[in-house]
């Protein structure tokens, strides 16, 4: 239930690079992204294993190109990596819970 209060306080660094729409836009993407992978996975030996190590390997691409662009644009990891947490997350424990 505490999800229902939950409002991010992060200040992005360009509005019109990071608002609402890019953030569903991008959490969307991610939950594709996590139907494919459970769906591979899950066909071959050791399938969780595998997606956990996909995942892992998905967020901390993500952490390393946006600490990759904190030189371009002031603040981005400090608003990208914890709603990136939060994505791959949620995406990363209910994919194989619903599926």
């Amino acid at each position: 239930m505490w999800l229902l209060w939950f409002s991010s306080p992060f200040h992005s660094p360009s509005d019109t690079l990071f608002n609402s729409g890019t953030v569903v836009v991008g959490g969307l993407a991610v939950g594709c992204i996590s139907g494919l992978a459970w769906k591979l996975s899950r066909r071959m030996f050791g399938g969780q294993a595998l997606f956990l190590v996909l995942w892992m390997a998905g967020f901390g691409a993500v952490v390393l190109v946006t600490i990759g662009r904190e030189s371009q644009l002031d603040r981005v990891s400090s608003y990208v990596i914890p709603l990136a947490a939060i994505v791959f997350g949620i995406t990363g424990v209910l994919t194989p819970r619903l599926t």
